[in-house]
């Protein structure tokens, strides 16, 4: 009977072990199961919220939100009329006084400086009750470095918009100090297109442009129509593959440019293009000459004799 008794007893306590080892599991997979599920359902809340909070575009830009505004959701960046340089644009590189010049010595830097000129919000500064050439932000440009653009499509650095609007301008100085962009190659078929589309006010000197390809009936190699500028040791090669070329009504030198006021001014500059029949043009030209005895701060910097020749070893934003 002791015996009975002890085997039972052995029993019972063995059917007790058992349920209590079977009753964690239970629990272990109940709570794994319950963290399963919370986590997904915090995933799946934090992928709706995200996507709630994206902005879709396109966003009108400011002059409060322009250095925070990813540029490929803005309404110039979703225009089609950006080529390639959407996606190489550097917003920190831009948010800088414009009291300092942009120094450019990238492809990237080139394309921020160029989406800044082209996107960056006007405002009426002068109170004249609309938006016009005066209100462009005047922006120093600092080329220290050769460029090649071979592979990408680009775009005019300043808008020509049409002939009553001059909003999209690009104002300012444009030092190349003897540097060469290569390798241009400019698509959109607007009117007045080149290196530079719009200018107004400015200044461009050093600048060489290489082995360009600009499209558009009204194109130019390094630019498209030009107010009260000064273009001085400037050189452009290329073709222009839908500019037919009148000889007995134009000069070779409106292959380097289209249009310009006569405000404008052309010292030590030449011209080498091929218009759409395949005729090449070349031209070396100085236009509205300073008269003797007047100066250009700029000019006189890198060629203080007014002999022709040109030194870039200084950099006129930092040295003079």
């Amino acid at each position: 009977m002791k015996k009975f008794r002890l085997v039972c007893l052995i029993l019972a306590a063995a059917l007790a072990v058992a349920s209590c080892s079977k009753e964690p599991e239970e629990t272990a997979e109940t709570t794994a199961e319950a963290t399963t599920t919370t986590t997904e359902t915090t995933v799946e809340t934090t992928v709706e919220e995200t996507e709630e909070t994206l902005p879709e575009g396109p966003v009108e830009l400011t002059q409060e939100n322009f250095f925070e505004i990813d540029p490929s959701i803005s309404e110039y960046g979703m225009s089609g009329n950006c080529g390639d340089i959407i996606g190489l644009v550097d917003l920190d590189y831009l948010n800088q006084s414009f009291d300092d010049p942009y120094v450019v010595d990238s492809i990237e830097d080139l394309a921020s400086v160029t989406y800044l000129v082209n996107a960056y919000p006007r405002v009426d500064e002068d109170g004249d009750g609309e938006i016009t050439y005066n209100d462009a932000p005047f922006i120093k440009i600092d080329l220290v470095a050769d460029l090649d653009l071979s592979g990408y499509e680009w775009v005019p650095l300043g808008r020509y918009i049409d002939y009553y609007d001059d909003s999209g301008v690009y104002s300012g100085i444009f030092v190349g100090n003897g540097h060469t962009i290569s390798g241009l190659e400019i698509l959109d078929f607007d009117d007045f297109s080149g290196f530079f589309g719009e200018t107004y006010v400015a200044t461009i000197i050093g600048l060489n442009i290489e082995d360009a390809t600009v499209h558009g009936v009204l194109s130019g190699v390094l630019c498209g129509y030009n107010v009260g500028t000064n273009f001085i040791d400037c050189h452009a090669t290329g073709t222009l593959p839908e500019r037919m070329f009148v000889a007995d009504m134009d000069e070779p030198n409106s292959l380097f440019q289209v249009f310009s006021m006569t405000s404008d001014r052309y010292i030590c500059c030449s011209v080498s293009a091929t218009e759409s029949t395949g005729t090449l043009y070349e031209d070396e030209f100085t236009i509205n000459q300073y008269e003797p005895g007047s100066s250009n701060v700029i000019y006189e910097f890198y060629d203080p004799e007014f002999d022709d020749v040109f030194d870039y070893s200084r950099d006129y934003f930092f040295d003079s």
